[in-house]
């Protein structure tokens, strides 16, 4: 029996389970020698089954571990997921909004200079004679009706030739419409004078320089 229990330590785990009934039929048997081999056969396993017993508690906790860290992580993909479609829905309403204001004046204001001056129909008294206007001496003193919207005549053509010489993008149709009125009133911003629409002594002077 020793030789045997002296080979057990390359015996399968059967053959170990084999001494540890053995062990505990010497116990029942009131028999208080233990042989050095199986003693030390014992201890081993009760080594192996402590280090076993470890192993399987932080294999346990590294699995709960993970699932924790799995529930946080699905939790802050939910979390992105909701921001992501929020922004989404946000930035389609600022595409929408920037639409419809890109469309508003197009539809509203079609000029390609616009302003916002209510028209005064005051009438302009202008010093300088028209090209081709008959003249009454040294100075001829005529008026000048520019007023808004859609006044026609050849002094408001003759303004627009004025204007596109300035470099101003103005249609000489002699109809003082919204282009017309817009160009006047950025050539006023442009030189200091009031930017009113209205062509006056001083925005006439300006311009016939």
């Amino acid at each position: 029996m020793v030789r045997l229990l002296n080979g057990s330590r390359s015996a399968s785990p059967y053959s170990l389970l084999r001494l540890t009934g053995m062990a505990g039929a010497l116990a029942v048997s009131g028999c208080d020698y233990w042989p050095p081999a199986l003693q030390a056969q014992i201890e081993e396993l009760e080594t192996d089954n402590a280090r076993l017993l470890e192993r399987q508690t932080e294999i346990q906790q590294r699995l709960t571990d993970t699932r924790r860290d799995n529930e946080s992580l699905k939790s802050e993909a939910e979390d992105l997921a909701r921001r992501n479609q929020q922004l989404a829905a946000r930035l389609q309403q600022a595409e929408q909004g920037l639409r419809a204001r890109a469309a508003a004046p197009s539809q509203k204001q079609p000029a390609v200079m616009t302003a916002k001056v209510r028209p005064t129909g005051r009438a302009v008294r202008s010093r300088r004679p028209a090209a081709g206007a008959p003249t009454r001496g040294k100075e001829v003193r005529r008026q000048i009706r520019l007023t808004w919207p859609n006044m026609t005549g050849p002094d408001v053509k003759r303004l627009q030739r004025l204007l596109r010489r300035r470099g101003l993008p103005v249609i000489a149709d002699a109809i003082y419409g919204r282009d017309t009125r817009a160009a006047v009133m950025w050539y006023q911003r442009q030189h200091g004078l009031a930017e009113d629409g209205v062509v006056g002594p001083k925005t006439w002077t300006s311009l016939t320089k």
